[in-house]
């Protein structure tokens, strides 16, 4: 699988994982919201600045599947520390916020090294709203992933079945998309090495 590396200090690159992976991902997701999960809000224990969605994390078991699918794209050895799921719609975001020591608001006990992304569903709605806006804005395009290093800012489009890593000290932001009634579903964990 061809990896798009992007210069820009700390280590931030994509990749695409085969539809069949994504499938099997989307189909455990789905499995997971039917059961049901806590919010982020539940989560952060009443952290206000997080929008309220359903995230709903993956048992540890599931983390050496993850893992297999992660080890061509990452040279040292790792583990999956953690892994959920979120769903975003119309007008959520995600504040500007990097996963090094804190998930949730939670304070981690060893740092994460790298964090990743796997999109399961970016509806083409939202790639169609991030064209016309192109068309007409400079700034980041609605459903981006905004990265922020010192004064420089860095915007990816995800599209269904990217994956996206990147150092969990990377300051990073996810801009609400307008486009009503759909939903963009991704897999988002923390990685350390061993």
């Amino acid at each position: 699988m061809p990896v798009t590396e992007y210069r820009f200090g700390p280590r931030l690159w994509k990749t695409t994982l085969p539809d069949n992976v994504i499938s099997k991902l989307y189909k455990k997701a789905n499995t997971l919201r039917d059961a049901g999960g806590l919010t982020k809000e539940e989560l952060s224990k009443g952290n206000k600045e997080w929008v309220a969605n359903p995230t709903l994390r993956f048992d540890a078991f599931e983390f050496t599947w993850m893992e297999g699918l992660l080890k061509p794209f990452i040279d040292d050895e790792f583990a999956i520390d953690q892994a959920w799921v979120n769903y975003f719609s119309r007008g959520m975001l995600c504040p500007l916020h990097n996963h090094e020591r804190t998930i949730h608001g939670l304070q981690m006990e060893k740092p994460h090294h790298l964090s990743f992304g796997i999109y399961l569903d970016v509806p083409e709605e939202l790639l169609t709203e991030q064209i016309q806006f192109h068309v007409h804005h400079p700034g980041a395009p609605p459903g981006s992933i905004e990265f922020v290093y010192m004064n420089e800012r860095k915007h990816i489009c995800p599209k269904t079945g990217d994956v996206i890593l990147f150092d969990s000290n990377l300051l990073h932001t996810v801009i609400p998309f307008r486009t009503p009634n759909i939903e963009r579903v991704m897999i988002a964990g923390n990685i350390y090495f061993i």
